[in-house]
């Protein structure tokens, strides 16, 4: 018998293809990444009602001989237990059985909740993948390969979570830091990246034109819904600063041509 990790989503939620009943199992010296881009991931959430709440790659876990550990790449967090993980590679959370997990917290503190939960399986490296519809969607590690030692913590292909076509292979190189701060910086409206950025009350940063157009269609932030305040959003220099240099550093002249245009 050996232990194994599952991620189970909350009894008052309903299960759909980006959001699956069951994430797992976790194995030992395995990771299982969490996020919205399915090339990077093993397993994709999504939100339709707050886009970007979920970042590209928002987690990972990793099974350890302590027990798993998390670790929280997103811009919206990672609740565990009530509280909040710090984000970047040095921050590993340990993970209890009954543990909860709140993926996308800042945005949004009910639509991804899972608990974590230990089960004893007979060891079989033959397991298949996927439940039948109607039943969990249970991503088995085992049966996706990878190496254990990825750069980026991704083991490919993925399986969708609604039985479908495997997603993406995770064999590609891992991206530079620079093409993921290009990708993590991207306004949640436009799906580019930012350009002259502004910050709403709550924090959330659009490219300026982007949330005064959306102003005038509604009066609630993008990603979290909270009340826009009658003062226009604050303009963020630091943000700007970063977006132009990323902006001259990783896309073409082409690319940077447009994103000019639209500032």
């Amino acid at each position: 018998m050996s232990g194994e990790w599952l991620l189970r989503l909350d009894s008052s939620l309903s299960p759909r293809p980006t959001r699956p009943a069951t994430i797992g199992p976790i194995a030992g010296g395995r990771s299982l990444v969490v996020g919205r881009d399915p090339s990077r991931c093993d397993v994709v959430l999504d939100s339709a009602a707050f886009p970007g709440l979920i970042s590209r790659q928002h987690a990972t876990i990793v099974l350890e001989e302590s027990g798993p550990v998390l670790r929280d790449s997103s811009l919206n967090g990672v609740g565990v237990d009530g509280g909040r993980t710090a984000r970047g590679e040095a921050q590993h959370v340990p993970l209890r059985d009954g543990s909860t997990l709140v993926f996308g917290v800042r945005g949004s503190a009910t639509e991804f909740v899972y608990r974590v939960a230990q089960r004893q399986t007979e060891t079989n490296p033959q397991a298949t993948a996927i439940a039948p519809e109607g039943s969990e969607e249970i991503h088995t590690l085992d049966t996706l390969g990878g190496s254990d030692d990825d750069d980026n913590g991704c083991i490919g292909p993925a399986v969708a979570s609604d039985g479908g076509a495997p997603l993406a292979s995770a064999a590609a190189p891992a991206a530079a830091p620079e093409e993921l701060m290009v990708e993590e910086l991207q306004c949640c409206i436009c799906a580019e990246l930012l350009v002259r950025p502004c910050q709403l009350r709550c924090s959330h940063s659009f490219c300026s034109p982007c949330i005064y157009d959306w102003e005038r269609r509604s009066r609630t932030c993008v990603i979290c819904r909270e009340e826009l305040e009658e003062a226009p959003p604050q303009p963020v220099r630091l943000l700007d600063g970063l977006t132009q240099k990323l902006a001259a550093r990783c896309l073409s002249a082409e690319e940077k041509e447009e994103w000019e245009g639209r500032a």
